[in-house]
């Protein structure tokens, strides 16, 4: 997991978020990320809270909903702002 643009940058929304380091691609980090989609798997199906920090971005794409502008401003200010 890496910080996202605003936390590394200290501005806008969500500096408090994590997302998955796109540069993971060994199997190492595959096992890891399939370990961490059965931690949410079981969250959900035992109904117990557990706090992710997580971009919204980031469960609209877990869910298949389209992603919008203000949620790239929530995730990378900088990026929005020159768009």
């Amino acid at each position: 997991m890496v910080k996202t643009a605003n936390n590394r940058n200290v501005i806008g929304f969500n500096r408090n978020c994590l997302l998955p380091n796109p540069q993971s691609i060994t199997p190492t980090h595959a096992g890891m990320f399939h370990f961490l989609g059965n931690l949410m798997g079981l969250a959900i199906r035992a109904k117990s809270a557990m706090d992710f920090n997580l971009p919204p971005y980031f469960w609209k794409q877990l869910l298949g909903e389209p992603a919008t502008f203000a949620d790239l401003e929530g995730t990378d200010s900088y990026s929005f702002k020159i768009l």
